[in-house]
């Protein structure tokens, strides 16, 4: 009876050490980005942070760099967002969650050394989606988000992180926009 009590206790110590939890919300990630617009491939960096203001209401922001250079022509494309979030858990290991945010872009294009435009737009943005842990290690994400500036834009992204441990995170992206397709691979450290 020792026996069965003991096997039983570590089956539950084992499965509880072992069942996923909710998603985080307090991060930073950086990513490699790479989007095809029109033909061409746009690469760069990108930025995000989240943090819990309360158990529901978040903080969130990012930042993005990406650059073409191309027979005598260069292309700087950036954004920045800053807004605030909701997040609802709908079961123990699921969120969704709702996101309302500032948008700045900006857009700098040299034809050679002597000319170039410079267009900058201010907006808003507003997206919907869920975040899953499906096991301890394998978090899946999926939202539509829609950016009103100088044009309006709807995306689709789709997402996938693999948890290493309580801190660390590695994963990978997709996002179909109106007219550009971005590919992102991310690093994310949680605290």
């Amino acid at each position: 009876m020792k026996k069965l009590l003991v096997a039983s206790s570590l089956f539950l110590a084992l499965g509880t050490a072992q069942a996923a939890e909710a998603p985080k919300w307090d991060y930073v990630d950086a990513s490699y980005l790479s989007t095809k617009i029109e033909g061409e491939r746009l690469n760069g960096l990108g930025f995000t942070a989240s943090k819990l203001i309360n158990e529901n209401v978040f903080a969130t922001g990012s930042y993005s760099y990406q650059t073409f250079d191309k027979n005598d022509v260069e292309l700087d494309y950036s954004t920045f967002t800053a807004g605030i979030g909701y997040r609802y858990a709908v079961a123990e290991t699921t969120d969704l969650f709702a996101t309302l945010e500032y948008v700045h872009l900006n857009a700098d294009i040299a034809f050679d050394e002597k000319s170039g435009i410079s267009e900058s737009d201010n907006g808003y943005g507003a997206t919907i989606g869920v975040r899953s842990m499906v096991t301890s290690e394998l978090e899946l994400q999926a939202s539509v988000g829609y950016v009103k500036a100088d044009e309006s834009d709807t995306s689709y992204t789709v997402a996938a992180l693999y948890h290493f441990n309580e801190e660390f995170a590695v994963g990978a992206g997709f996002t179909k926009a109106d007219d550009a397709d971005t590919i992102n691979v991310t690093a994310t450290y949680f605290f």
